[in-house]
């Protein structure tokens, strides 16, 4: 028997008796999950862990899960079902079923919009270790508002070789993530042998259709705002490696997440449709924990984004929570309190190390929920516990509105219709105008800003003609005019409503040239012209 199969039956033990003793030793099929993965706009990706038997099946729809199936695929215990053909900014219920008919609990999946509009997304980071805080936070997290997706800053669970963790964490998060997909950042615990195998295994980023070559880091967009999730973990050089590339400190990115990196920045600043860029990693640039200092890596690379469209960077790794903003005016933000043991902090301290502004610094377990309306960014922390707001800041400015009802007080348009908010702009938005086989269908009211008439031309609505205002109406309408120079006399005539200027006589035909004189008695003969001929008199 290989490895592998070997393996996979460790795994499929351990989830099953991990959760036999919760369920009273029934059978259980699904072990993780369902949970959802790579939402986009016409697709996303269902996922769940356990027994695998042939023939399992994801049921969804816009009103029922009998609408239409999508097949598993399983590699092991690891099953998932790709949710394809689906319209954007739309809700979407879902079920697994497996082939004896086990059915795991509905959830729901909304995805991505095909156009800017206003969303919002949570933050948190750090779970691992105290199960009790953890499930503290997720729970006042969903009864503040489950957000449109997450992003996570990492370390997951203590030991991410430890299946019994992984098991912790789903029951934990389990009804939260059945309806919001999770981004995650790959952190130092979840990293084992220089690898994140079951972290790679677990979650599906959109890694190659971003164009990356590893699944730890990757970009995806939500509405105007880009994301990139950064891999200072696993693909980072050694000191050597670094120095050798003219990074003399060790943990640089690899020389193929830095090409990406900055191909990601550069495709994301030459797209006029994305407005924000926020980054997210495990260890920020910053840290006010005795002891520590930051990633001298995203230290340097602040500069790189501060020349992108960069807004915000987000991460994790010390447990509280820090808002501040670097040496070159980017807002950062520490969440590291989403249930890992906290630790103090010291923010004189680092701030003398690496100057930056620090605005907040507080030990306590925490979130975040993050609105983004067109040009502004809202964050808003929470307590972990309490679910009170712990801070507030905005990044940007407020757009021209976020709906329709924020141009009332702007100036109509001059024909019948409503506002609109496009893009977060106020728009005018004409009503068509009524369908006509003639002219007498459409409406007795006026159709327009001048005196006119409706028309029903070819296309079948009706259209406003505005009447042909004339000059004149008799010709002593036009004796205020200027007269025109085209002859000696004139005088104007009312002719079809305009007034048209017409010559009393034509003028003179014009005579010989005055200085003309007799010929030069000393031409050549050969030059004078002939006489004129008399014509013929006819016979």
């Amino acid at each position: 028997m290989g490895a592998d199969s070997m393996m996979a039956r460790v795994l499929r033990w351990m989830m099953s008796a991990a959760l036999a003793s919760a369920v009273g030793c029934a059978k259980v099929t699904i072990a993780r999950g369902p949970y959802v993965q790579d939402v986009r706009e016409n697709s996303a990706l269902v996922v769940w862990e356990g027994e695998a038997p042939p023939g399992a099946s994801v049921g969804f729809g816009v009103q029922s899960t009998d609408e239409r199936s999508a097949p598993a695929t399983c590699e092991a215990i690891h099953c998932s079902a790709l949710l394809s053909g689906l319209e954007p900014d739309t809700a979407y219920v879902y079920q697994v079923v497996q082939a004896d008919g086990t059915a795991a609990p509905e959830g729901t999946i909304h995805t991505a919009p095909a156009r800017s509009r206003p969303f919002t997304f949570g933050v948190f980071g750090d779970n691992r270790t105290d199960a009790r805080s953890h499930r503290a936070v997720v729970e006042t997290m969903r009864s503040v508002g489950a957000p449109e997706f997450l992003v996570h800053t990492g370390d997951m669970v203590e030991s991410g070789s430890d299946e019994g963790q992984w098991n912790q964490f789903f029951a934990i998060e389990a009804e939260l993530l059945r309806d919001v997909p999770i981004y995650p950042a790959v952190g130092n615990h979840e990293k084992t042998g220089g690898k994140a195998a079951i972290l790679e295994r677990l979650f599906h980023p959109p890694a190659a259709e971003s164009g990356s070559t590893a699944d730890t880091y990757y970009s995806f967009e939500w509405g105007n705002s880009h994301f990139i999730a950064i891999d200072g973990q696993i693909h980072i050089d050694d000191e050597d490696a670094c120095a050798a590339r003219g990074k003399p400190y060790a943990g640089c990115l690899d020389a193929a997440q830095q090409r990406w990196l900055e191909a990601d920045l550069a495709k994301a600043a030459a797209d006029p449709g994305i407005e924000h860029v926020f980054v997210f990693m495990h260890v920020g640039p910053y840290s006010s924990k005795v002891g520590r200092t930051g990633s001298e890596t995203i230290r340097r690379l602040l500069g790189l984004f501060a020349e992108s469209k960069v807004k915000l960077v987000i991460s994790g790794h010390d447990h509280y929570y820090e808002r501040g903003v670097s040496g070159n005016g980017l807002d950062y933000v520490i969440s590291g309190g989403g249930g890992a043991p906290l630790y103090r902090t010291d923010p004189d301290r680092t701030s003398a190390l690496w100057p930056h502004e620090i605005d907040v610094s507080v030990a306590t377990h925490n979130f975040q929920i993050i609105e983004v309306r067109g040009s502004l960014i809202e964050v808003t922390s929470y307590r972990g516990d309490t679910g009170a707001v712990l801070d507030h800041f905005l990044i940007g400015e407020d757009p021209d509105c976020v709906a329709p009802v924020d141009c009332l007080g702007e100036e109509p348009g001059i024909c019948e219709g409503s506002w609109t908010c496009p893009d977060f702009t106020c728009v005018w938005e004409c009503a068509p105008p009524p369908a006509c086989e003639v002219a007498a269908d459409c409406p007795l009211s006026s159709g327009g800003s001048c005196p006119g008439h409706w028309e029903c031309p070819f296309t079948g609505r009706c259209q406003w003609a505005c009447d042909v205002v004339g000059e004149c109406t008799v010709d002593a309408d036009c004796d205020a005019l200027e007269p025109l120079n085209a002859c000696e006399g004139g005088h104007y005539v009312c002719e079809t409503a305009l007034c048209e200027w017409r010559c009393d006589a034509l003028p003179p035909p014009a005579g010989p040239a005055d200085d003309a004189g007799e010929p030069d008695a000393g031409a050549d003969a050969s030059m004078a012209l002939p006489a004129p001929r008399r014509p013929a008199r006819p016979c």
